[in-house]
């Protein structure tokens, strides 16, 4: 298996991206909340509960899966644990036996260069099977932290509110207690709390940061997805690793300087239905797209 440091798209890449999502393993400042004596208990079912609904329950095999392997989950660091994890899915990836699946390996089998007549050698194919791949995995993992996030707002914004109101009872209850120690131990408490949220709602601009990195837009929805930018440079790679087997004007495939208008119309083709057979609940067969997404990205490139 050949990683491809130079692409975003690469394993080691991928899992520095996924594991910047996953801060939520730990909520901080736990010790000190404790020592304060602050349960964190409740916060803590909240936010998981959150999480497991943002991530479809347990009925989805593909975090069925997740959870099942960051179970085993100890002094491995985030970034090796997510990388370790992706290898582990394309391993499943590349085992599948449905018609699709068929399908997409007849198609990469049969791929001849279009000047020796080789086949391809399996270091692309492998690598093409990666870029197929990757979309499975990135997506989902998105959109539920996506969908965590919204909801960690909301439950956070309530729990603020909830909070101000507290403060502002103690405030005007407190010359009842003049030199009792519980309206301040109480102030203490909430303060801590307080920070507590802030440190974890700290995390959120990197998952911001996260997305952009990869190409996904902000606002991202189950909806959308044929819409993302990170289509764009997944696509350019692919088709680049696809011309030189597939056919077209002789002068396309043997022009020395590649530019989009070299491509031919067969790796576009090729492209789409390789990613449609892939997952087709995430890209319909729209070689168009692909083609406009491709000349896009090397117009920008030569600016």
């Amino acid at each position: 298996m050949v990683d491809h440091p130079s692409s975003p798209f690469s394993f080691q890449a991928v899992a520095h991206a996924l594991a910047a999502v996953d801060v939520f393993k730990e909520l901080p400042s736990v010790g000190r909340t404790r020592a304060l004596g602050i349960s964190i208990d409740h916060l803590n079912f909240q936010y998981e509960a959150r999480i497991f609904a943002s991530r479809g329950g347990s009925n989805t095999p593909f975090w069925q899966r997740w959870t099942a392997a960051h179970g085993s989950y100890t002094s491995e660091d985030t970034v090796s644990w997510a990388e370790r994890f992706l290898r582990q899915e394309f391993e499943l990836f590349c085992q599948q036996t449905d018609p699709q699946a068929q399908e997409r390996d007849r198609r990469l089998h049969r791929l001849c260069h279009v000047q020796t007549g080789a086949s391809a050698p399996p270091e692309i194919i492998v690598r093409i099977e990666e870029l197929c791949f990757l979309p499975g995995v990135i997506f989902p993992w998105v959109t539920a932290h996506a969908v965590f996030i919204r909801r960690i707002h909301a439950y956070n914004r309530a729990l603020h509110i909830h909070l101000d109101a507290l403060d502002r009872h103690l405030g005007e209850l407190s010359y009842f207690f003049i030199n009792h120690p519980a309206p301040s131990v109480l102030t203490e408490q909430i303060a801590y709390l307080r920070q507590l949220l802030q440190e974890a709602e700290a995390s959120f601009p990197n998952i911001d940061a996260w997305k952009r990195q990869l190409g996904l837009d902000k606002k991202f929805s189950r909806e959308a997805h044929a819409k993302q930018r990170i289509w764009t440079p997944l696509f350019k790679e692919l088709v680049d690793l696809l011309r030189p087997f597939c056919r077209g004007p002789k002068k396309h495939y043997w022009a020395k300087a590649v530019t989009a208008e070299h491509i031919p119309q067969q790796a576009f083709d090729r492209a789409s239905r390789l990613m449609h057979l892939s997952h087709p609940e995430l890209w319909d067969d729209h070689p168009d797209l692909v083609k406009s997404r491709y000349y896009a990205l090397t117009e920008s490139e030569k600016i």
